[in-house]
This record gives C-alpha cells, sequence and structure tokens, in this order.
C-alpha cells in the first residue's frame, strides 16, 4: 500500500476509493516526471502526474524520438482531431495511449526490424512478419461502429502468420484506469453475431459481471468485424500484473470462452520482458522503470 504522507510529498494523491495498484500507479508517474526533472502541471495534491503546458507541448510524455512522431501522425494530431484529446496524450502522464505509442512506437517506425517479430512472438507465437502497426483505430465495418456505438483499438498490428495468412492484432491495454466495465448496451445484431460465432461456451456471456463488460464489448467487436472479413484479427488485452481488477476480470472471463476464443490476455511485464529480450536498448529500460517498477516506490519511501 503507498503510504498516504509519500503520495502527497510527491503530489500523487488521487480520487478516494481507488486501489492499491493505481495509487501506485500514481506515484510511479510522479516520481518519473521528478527523475525526467520535468514540472509539475501545478501546486495540487494530484498535479504531479501531469506535465505542463509546455513540457507537454513538447512532447515530454513520450520515451522515444519513434513514440513522439507516431503520436504526432495519428489520432488528435490529424486534421480536425480533438485539440482536448491531444493535451490529455501530452500532459497526463496516466494516459494509456500514450503509453501505446511509448511501446508500439518504435515497432510502428520500423515494423521490418526482425526484433519487432521476434518480441511479438513470444507474446503470439503464429505472427512471422508485421506488416504495419497503427494506433487509434475504430472498430467499424465500411462506415458503421460495429457495436452501434463509437469504439477503438489503441493499437492494431496488421501481420502474417507462418503460413502466410493474413492476420491481425486489435490491442486495448489498462494502466490506471478503473475496472467497473460501464452498461454493456451491445446492439441486438452484434449479440446475434456472437451468438454464432462459437467463441462463448455454455457460460452465456451476457450473465458476464459488470466489471467484464469492457472486455466482452472489445472482443464481441472483434468478432463482429470477422465476419466476412479477409483479415482475421485477434483481440488482445493488456494490463499490468498488479492491476487486481484487471485481472480478475480476464480470469473471470475465460472462463466464458471456449479453448480457442480469439482473445489474449497479457500483462505489460510480459510486454516489456518480450521487449527486453528482443531489443535489449534503454527505451524499454525506461518503459519498465516509468510504468511497472515497484523498487521505484521502496526507494523514494525510504527517503
Amino acid at each position: 500500500m503507498v503510504d498516504s504522507e509519500l503520495a502527497r510529498a510527491h503530489q500523487a494523491v488521487g480520487p478516494r476509493g481507488e486501489s492499491v495498484w493505481q495509487h501506485e500507479a500514481r506515484l510511479l508517474q510522479a516520481l518519473w516526471r521528478q527523475r525526467a526533472r520535468l514540472a509539475p502541471a501545478g501546486e495540487g495534491p494530484g498535479d504531479g502526474v501531469r506535465l505542463t503546458s509546455a513540457d507537454g507541448v513538447a512532447m515530454r510524455n513520450f520515451l522515444s524520438p519513434a513514440a513522439r512522431r507516431t503520436a504526432e501522425s495519428t489520432g488528435p494530431w490529424a486534421a480536425g482531431g480533438s485539440v482536448k484529446e491531444r493535451a490529455t496524450r501530452q500532459q497526463d502522464l496516466l494516459s494509456t495511449q500514450t503509453l501505446c505509442h511509448n511501446i508500439f512506437g518504435p515497432l510502428a517506425e520500423a515494423p521490418g526490424d526482425p526484433r519487432a517479430a521476434e518480441a511479438l512472438r513470444l507474446l503470439e507465437p503464429d505472427l512471422a512478419i508485421i506488416e504495419h502497426v497503427a494506433f487509434d483505430v475504430a472498430a467499424k465495418k465500411g462506415n458503421a461502429d460495429v457495436i452501434g456505438r463509437p469504439s477503438s483499438f489503441q493499437t492494431v498490428i496488421d501481420y502474417r502468420d507462418a503460413k502466410g495468412a493474413a492476420r491481425s492484432l486489435a490491442i486495448k491495454a489498462r494502466y490506471a484506469e478503473g475496472h467497473s466495465g460501464g452498461a454493456l448496451q451491445l446492439p441486438e445484431s452484434a449479440v446475434a453475431v456472437m451468438r454464432r460465432s462459437g467463441v462463448f461456451g455454455r457460460l452465456d456471456p451476457l450473465d458476464l459481471p459488470p466489471r467484464c463488460n469492457a472486455l466482452l464489448r472489445e472482443h464481441v467487436a472483434t468478432i463482429v468485424m470477422n465476419v466476412h472479413a479477409r483479415r482475421r484479427t485477434r483481440f488482445v488485452y493488456l494490463y499490468p500484473l498488479r492491476h487486481e481488477k484487471a485481472s480478475q476480470a480476464v480470469s473471470v472471463y475465460r472462463e466464458y470462452l471456449r479453448e480457442s476464443a480469439g482473445f489474449a490476455a497479457h500483462t505489460l511485464e510480459d510486454v516489456v520482458a518480450a521487449l527486453r529480450w528482443a531489443y535489449g536498448e534503454k527505451w524499454v529500460d525506461d518503459l519498465y522503470g516509468r510504468y511497472l517498477d515497484p523498487t521505484v516506490i521502496r526507494r523514494a519511501g525510504r527517503g
């Protein structure tokens, strides 16, 4: 458990009711900001997990040049993009989309680098060659939202498997967000496709607890996208090992699936370990040190 005095000392105080991991994540980001010698956004008790506007515009929330460039070429930086969302990704140290650029930006700039395929093959064994890495990809068939409401994947990786078949990984990551799930709100057409898919076992997925709703929504989106599609898409969920609520939701969700279900879940720790094995470069160590390293908090607590 994060000491409240330590959180206050580093302006990493969050809302009441947050989990142990959420407190840890806030403190990890505040401590990284200090190590990077970046000023907090203000003087409030929670301002340590946001950068100033100037540092945000300078793209200091991104850990590598590749992460910065891929961010600036997609999403809210595109013509007509959301100025508010752009500011969030620039300044909010807890931004999961920024995390995805920090993880996958170097792979997106050089998808043909053998190290990129080597890293992801440790997580997805059928991957042979990476063709393209994209960010902010809407879940659509044609111009229609596949689950009746706007939905998108933070990262999509197009690849070829060992037999040359075209495949995709549609990735949703979670870092410090909660896991309440919200209302499910799937249209009847999507539910019908879900039931015909054979993805789920004897348990009815509509009986899943609310904390699994986000998983179900995005998984159903890929199931609908796969109908008559030439490129098969697999839904991949990434989360920190110590995010207990995310881990519990994944465990419950898997109980409803058949063995081969177009779904995979990996911890961020496993992703970083695979990148470290394949690349062995500083940006990977920086990823771990900023987002996941529990020793950072222990050292801060010792003063």
